[in-house]
């Protein structure tokens, strides 16, 4: 008599001679392998989708166009980009804001675009250095011109020697006068090495 014909893994094993338990037990660790499979690839993709936020550094601004003071804050450089045609940092952005009362006002975080002042970008094996050009910024009704910021990425920041080799690269695009859109990968490159 011929064996009827299953519409699930189990019955399809069944048909080729596998136990009915055994079948359940093959599908289950499938059904395990796949969801693993997924959560890692999901892992890896997110990973390599977000960059590094370890580019940190304090910054310094005053007030403009009114009473107050900014007490200073910290950027987060998360990636470099070519935006416009002109090479930009992307991060966010907090501090401490005073308005004309004196009471202090912590400034959420922000997200920033800052140019980078290409004439000025240098490195070598064993640091960069990197300018950001001044931006504004309001909070709370108060209107904050941020000092220039100076980045300074030795190849000691992070272990091993994938920032140092990350370095020496934008070292020798730089002197080759290679164009922007290069040199913003090789800034990401350096930015990951960083983690």
């Amino acid at each position: 008599m011929p064996r009827s014909r299953g519409h699930n893994g189990a019955g399809a094993a069944v048909e080729r001679g596998m136990s009915p338990r055994r079948a359940r037990s093959s599908v289950a660790l499938l059904g395990t392998a796949v969801a693993v499979f997924l959560l890692l690839g999901g892992a890896v993709a997110h990973a390599a989708a977000r960059r590094s936020g370890n580019l940190s550094t304090r910054v310094e601004g005053t007030v403009t166009g009114g009473q107050g003071s900014f007490a200073g804050g910290s950027l987060v450089v998360s990636s470099f980009e070519l935006r416009d045609r002109k090479l930009v940092a992307v991060g966010t952005l907090d501090g401490t804001v005073r308005g004309a009362d004196g009471k202090p006002h912590e400034m959420a975080d922000r997200a920033v675009v800052l140019e980078l002042d290409r004439a000025a970008l240098a490195a070598t094996c064993d640091q960069a250095k990197v300018r950001l050009l001044p931006v504004e910024v309001e909070d709370a009704g108060v209107r904050v011109r941020l000092q220039p910021v100076e980045l300074e990425i030795a190849a000691t920041n992070a272990p091993g020697p994938k920032l140092h080799d990350a370095l020496c690269e934008l070292s020798r695009l730089l002197a080759t006068s290679t164009g922007d859109v290069a040199i913003e990968k090789q800034l990401g490159l350096v930015l990951d090495a960083l983690e």
